[in-house]
């Protein structure tokens, strides 16, 4: 027992211990992203993710592409369903708000070009996402740009910073929202129509 307590409290006394992640991630067809990771305080630094190199053109390429596309519109198709989940909506509202609330930024920019294939599901996801921009706007070291397009379907990620998060804090968090009874609910019932 006392073996066991120990290992436990080094277990919480390690996830204390803050990162600092400093971050430029780029998405449009191609997705180069450096995510540099310090912790101890900047005596163990590491990288998370390098710039990929661009990929070979070819049939291979062509294949893996098609598949990319049907997974694509199966996961936008789940993310749908859940998003207009109306209490599933304002529990991830609230997610969003107590992650933020649990990162330390230093500075966080983001631009988010979005659009669906049906413009009016673009507007709806937009009457959710303006909101939420105009709050992360208001944070200090923030600087958000949220823009829908109507016309095509589309997805346009920029972001970079320097964010310290607690592990033991965003664990508490995430753990929290996977949880909740609203999101397991909204889970299952998207699962049942597909």
């Amino acid at each position: 027992m006392i073996l066991i307590a120990i290992l436990l409290g080094l277990i919480i006394v390690v996830l204390a211990i803050p990162f600092e992640f400093t971050f430029n991630i780029q998405r449009r067809e191609s997705f180069p992203s450096l995510v540099t990771v310090r912790w101890l305080f900047g005596i163990v630094t590491f990288d998370v993710l390098r710039p990929q190199k661009t990929l070979a053109k070819g049939q291979q390429h062509k294949k893996r592409a098609k598949k990319k596309t049907k997974k694509k519109r199966k996961n936008i198709g789940n993310a749908k369903e859940l998003i207009w989940n109306a209490r599933f909506r304002q529990r991830l509202i609230l997610f969003v708000k107590d992650i933020f609330k649990s990162v330390h930024i230093s500075a966080f920019n983001l631009r988010l070009q979005l659009g669906l294939d049906d413009p009016a599901d673009t507007g709806r996801l937009w009457a959710f996402m303006g909101p939420l921009s105009i709050w992360l706007s208001n944070l200090s070291n923030t600087k958000v740009q949220l823009q829908p397009d109507f016309q095509n379907e589309v997805v346009f990620l920029s972001t970079n910073g320097t964010v310290r998060v607690i592990p033991l804090e965003i664990i508490f968090t995430v753990s929290a929202f996977l949880l909740s009874p609203i999101t397991i609910n909204a889970i299952r019932a998207t699962r049942r129509t597909h």
